[in-house]
């Protein structure tokens, strides 16, 4: 049985969250009836990735296990839980309290020869000969069960064991859960929201990139480090508000830079009255030499005039 995993947002509706390179904690409470031994895994992976990587948990009390996963790159994971009783080592357990009782074993230590074989079936490399080692050393051992428990109690023989042996009973938790990755700044920044035509000394016109640029090093000064424009495209004409917020503008009237689009483009284009794309990217750049991460604002809605809206009008 595996519950109670952790994170796990409302059941697993939403995803938790962590920084890249901050280690992610995982635990859940797992147990099953009998006195056999379990070991537990954390499976994780990207979301785009298909196949798992594998990171161990660890028992800390009453049922409790945890483990560690850390994700290296911004964007979604995915992660769970699975459990699966250890054979070996649960029969080790068993073989370790007879031989210290003074049991007679015989038939004890043929089982543990058998189990160790099949394990060599699956087993590769250094793990092999570990385990064909502990076969044959357990075959010249065979009345000397004292002996035979220092062979099998070597931790390399249990390594190779829980590397190589099939995962008697494994059982996944359901459903996966997810993780969103962010970098440092998701979780503390400091955003100072900017209106670049506002940014002038000439109150008959709106500022430009080029003269919003004067204005960047106070900012960064304040002590912000992301720098949140408002949306720079070509602001609608139908129904302009006035200054201040007006419902109804005046004649000149600049605007909402939030009803977007008119003759000159939409979501794709610059307000010419800001500049040109050499300016925004002179703009952007003297941001970023100065700690100020530039942010755009996503706005979706469009004015009655935007391009788009002109020719799908449905």
């Amino acid at each position: 049985m595996i519950e109670d995993v952790s994170p796990s947002v409302d059941g697993g509706r939403y995803p938790a969250k962590r920084m890249v390179s901050e280690p992610c904690v995982v635990e859940a409470d797992i147990f099953r009836d009998g006195h056999q031994i379990i070991r537990a895994a954390i499976k994780y992976r990207r979301k785009a990735d298909e196949s798992f990587s594998e990171a161990m948990m660890t028992p800390l009390d009453n049922d409790r296990w945890r483990g560690t996963f850390v994700p290296t790159d911004t964007g979604r994971y995915l992660y769970t839980v699975e459990s699966w009783t250890d054979l070996f080592a649960s029969w080790l357990s068993d073989f370790h309290k007879k031989v210290t009782a003074g049991r007679e074993v015989h038939s004890d230590l043929l089982e543990g020869v058998a189990l160790i074989e099949k394990i060599l079936r699956t087993a590769r490399g250094h793990d092999h000969e570990v385990l064909a080692d502990c076969v044959e050393r357990l075959r010249r051992s065979a009345n000397e069960f004292n002996t035979a428990l220092e062979v099998v109690s070597r931790p390399e023989v249990a390594a190779a064991a829980l590397k190589s042996a099939d995962r008697y009973g494994l059982v996944h938790f359901a459903p996966l859960l997810e993780l969103v990755v962010d970098r440092p700044k998701a979780r503390f920044s400091t955003w100072y929201e900017i209106f670049v035509r506002s940014q002038g000394t000439d109150r008959s016109r709106p500022a430009t990139f080029r003269e919003a640029e004067r204005c960047l090093p106070g900012i960064a000064d304040m002590g912000f480090d992301v720098l949140y424009l408002t949306p720079i495209h070509p602001i609608g004409v139908t129904n302009r508000k006035g200054t201040n917020n007006r419902i109804v503008g005046g004649p000149g009237s600049p605007g909402s830079p939030w009803a977007i689009g008119n003759s000159d483009g939409g979501h794709d284009a610059i307000d010419p009255a800001l500049g040109t794309i050499a300016d925004f990217d002179h703009f952007v750049a003297t941001a970023k030499t100065l700690g100020l991460e530039p942010a755009l604002d996503f706005a979706l809605q469009c004015s009655p005039d935007h391009p788009w809206v002109r020719d799908h009008p449905q």
